[in-house]
């Protein structure tokens, strides 16, 4: 009888690990496989993205039949997908296509070349560089920083710099990870709105690199009278299966402390949530990626 139940629990067990849905990612138009899409439940911290190849393969273990899968990437639509009729248990196939946002991005490089910019620049950057830290991020977390246009005129990011240290800990299992920057407009409400730039701008940290420098200068990204959101993104690589969800990410992006309330995070393609808890280490201050951007007016 003891046997029999353990083989029993072994076949649930792989019969629910055989719940899956996986395929490839392509752009609609040039049917071009896209790299390091987002694939994420709506209301759920639960998703994955595609490898350097267009290929994902998703858990569909912890899904209901309530769920939608949203599928999105700079520069082109978000697709949603109702789970309803992937719940079964067994491996399903779905490729999926995305719509470019061509005329959008068109208009948003017509729009920046229009401006001619001064040949000096300025340096903006956010907290106090005396007090820095690094911060693991699990994959999948977007954390968007306002960095702020004090001068109240329009202007062009040219370059931005991160500062990166390499994690360890013998307690928990560490993982290798990519970074995906974006640039958003800010809502009426001070919130990140709509994507600034349609670059997939990923950082693929090497060996023992502790510093990152983007030149921006032809991505005419403008700088509005109110600032922008820069935003960084967890990307896991294409050969990391997390074991559970106890984990660390390294290289940590380096934050710093701010006495005002700077970020919003989000998992995927929800919802944006405003940072309102202090920092552990500054109980009066709030903790913010140390950000610094070189700007053009």
């Amino acid at each position: 009888m003891k046997y029999l139940f353990i083989s029993i629990f072994l076949l649930l067990h792989l019969s629910i690990n055989s719940q899956t849905l996986k395929g490839v990612v392509f752009d609609s138009i040039s049917k071009e496989k896209l790299q390091y899409v987002n694939l994420s439940f709506i209301t759920k911290e639960i998703g994955t993205f595609c490898n350097d190849k267009g290929i994902y393969n998703l858990d569909l273990s912890k899904a209901s039949k309530l769920d939608t899968l949203v599928v999105s990437l700079i520069g082109y639509k978000s697709k949603n997908i109702a789970l309803l009729n992937y719940l079964e248990n067994k491996e399903h196939t779905l490729n999926i296509q995305l719509i470019p946002k061509i005329e959008l991005l068109n208009e948003v490089v017509v729009l920046s070349k229009n401006k001619k910019y001064s040949t000096k620049n300025y340096n903006i950057k956010t907290g106090n560089r005396k007090t820095m830290f690094p911060l693991s991020v699990p994959f999948g977390y977007e954390t968007a920083t306002l960095i702020e246009n004090k001068k109240k005129e329009k202007g062009k990011l040219i370059q931005l710099s991160l500062k990166l240290k390499k994690s360890s800990d013998e307690n928990f299992t560490i993982y290798p990870t990519y970074y995906r920057i974006s640039f958003y407009n800010i809502d009426e409400l001070g919130y990140p709105k709509d994507l600034i730039n349609y670059d997939n701008i990923i950082i693929k940290p090497e060996n023992d690199e502790t510093s990152f420098s983007i030149n921006l200068e032809d991505k005419n990204i403008v700088f509005n009278e109110n600032g922008v959101f820069v935003s960084i993104e967890t990307v896991k690589p294409d050969d990391i299966v997390p074991s559970s969800s106890m984990y660390l990410t390294t290289p940590n992006i380096i934050y710093t402390h701010t006495d005002e309330k700077l970020t919003f995070r989000r998992f995927g393609s929800n919802k944006w949530s405003k940072h309102n808890r202090t920092s552990a280490f500054k109980k009066k201050l709030y903790k913010v990626p140390f950000i610094k951007v070189k700007v053009v007016y």
